[in-house]
C-alpha cells in the first residue's frame, strides 16, 4: 500500500513538472501580432503583420490568411530571411519588433459589381477598403472606426470578418460655361481677374511641361528582367506560375522582379477570375526586348 502511494506521488509530481515546463515554453514563445489589411480597388490586398517578439532572437511560425504572391520581412530597416508556403511563413525575429508584408488576391471575390472581402484572423485586424468603396453588409457589427492617414479603417476582434461592398464610379461635375455680358462699354473687374487667372494657369502649364521633359533616370535591366519581358511580349498575359515555367526563374526572385518591373512601368498586373495576371503595359507593347 505504501509503495502504491509512493508511485502515485511520483506520478503527480512528474505531471506537475511537465505542466510547468510546457507553460514556461509557451510563455517564452508568445508573440503579439497587429494586422493591417489594405484592400485595393482591383481586389488585391496588402497584408502587414507587426510582430512583437518576447525574447529575440526567436523562431516564428505564423499563419497566412491566403496564398501570398511573395513575402518580405524587416527588423527596423534590415531585411530578414523568410521562408513560406501557401499557408505559413517562417522566420527568425532578430529584434523585438518585426514587420512582415505580403500581397494576396485570395481575400476578395467579385460577383457582378459586388465585391466580397472575408478573412478569419486569430488576432485583432484593421481593414482599410478602397476610398470609393460603398459598404452594404458588414459582419460582425461590433467594430471600431479609426482614421489612418486621413482614411477610414475598421478594427475587428479576432474571428471571421465579412464585408460586402461595391466600387462607386467617380463623378465629376462639369464647370459651367462663361457667358459674356453683351455690349459692355468697359472692361469689368471680373474679366480682368479671369484674364489674370488664365495667364497664371498658362505659366504653370509651361513650367509643368518643361519640368516633365527633363530626362528621367535610366534603369538598366539585367538578363532575367529581359527574359521576363520577352516571354510576356511573346505570350501576352501570364500568371506568375506560368512565368516561372517559361523563364526558369525561381518563385521568390521572380516575384521581386515582377514588383520592380511594375514599379518601373514596364508591366502591369490585373486580377481575372481570382488570379493575378501580368502583362506588358500598353505604351510598351510595341517595344522589343
Amino acid at each position: 500500500m505504501t509503495r502504491n502511494v509512493k508511485y502515485i506521488s511520483l506520478f503527480f509530481l512528474s505531471l506537475f513538472l511537465l505542466i510547468c515546463i510546457v507553460t514556461c515554453t509557451v510563455k517564452c514563445q508568445t508573440v503579439g501580432v497587429e494586422v493591417l489589411i489594405e484592400v485595393h480597388s482591383d481586389g488585391l490586398a496588402k497584408v502587414t503583420y507587426i510582430v512583437k517578439a518576447a525574447n529575440p532572437p526567436q523562431d516564428l511560425t505564423l499563419p497566412l490568411f491566403a496564398s501570398p504572391m511573395y513575402v518580405e520581412a524587416f527588423a527596423e530597416e534590415t531585411p530578414l530571411t523568410v521562408e513560406y508556403n501557401e499557408t505559413h511563413v517562417f522566420l527568425t525575429a532578430l529584434s523585438k519588433e518585426v514587420k512582415i508584408t505580403y500581397y494576396t488576391s485570395g481575400l476578395t471575390e467579385k460577383t457582378g459589381e459586388e465585391w466580397c472581402f472575408e478573412v478569419n484572423s486569430p488576432w485583432t485586424v484593421t481593414v482599410m477598403l478602397p476610398e470609393n468603396a460603398l459598404i452594404f453588409d458588414m459582419k460582425p457589427e461590433d467594430f471600431e472606426l479609426v482614421l489612418i492617414n486621413d482614411k477610414p479603417g475598421f478594427i475587428f476582434k479576432q474571428g471571421n470578418v465579412l464585408i460586402k461592398y461595391i466600387i462607386t464610379p467617380e463623378i465629376t461635375t462639369p464647370k459651367p460655361a462663361l457667358t459674356p455680358t453683351p455690349e459692355q462699354p468697359y472692361i469689368s473687374p471680373t474679366s480682368i481677374a479671369i484674364a489674370i487667372l488664365i495667364v497664371i494657369a498658362s505659366l504653370l502649364a509651361i513650367l509643368y511641361i518643361k519640368r516633365s521633359r527633363k530626362p528621367r533616370r535610366i534603369v538598366e535591366l539585367d538578363e532575367r528582367d529581359n527574359k521576363i519581358l520577352t516571354v510576356l511580349s511573346k505570350h501576352g498575359e501570364m500568371t506568375a506560375y506560368e512565368l516561372i515555367d517559361k523563364t526558369g526563374i525561381p518563385k521568390t526572385p521572380l516575384y521581386r522582379r515582377l514588383k520592380r518591373l511594375e514599379k518601373l512601368g514596364y508591366i502591369e498586373s490585373v486580377v481575372k477570375a481570382g488570379r493575378t495576371i501580368y502583362r506588358l503595359k500598353t505604351k510598351r507593347n510595341n517595344m522589343k526586348y
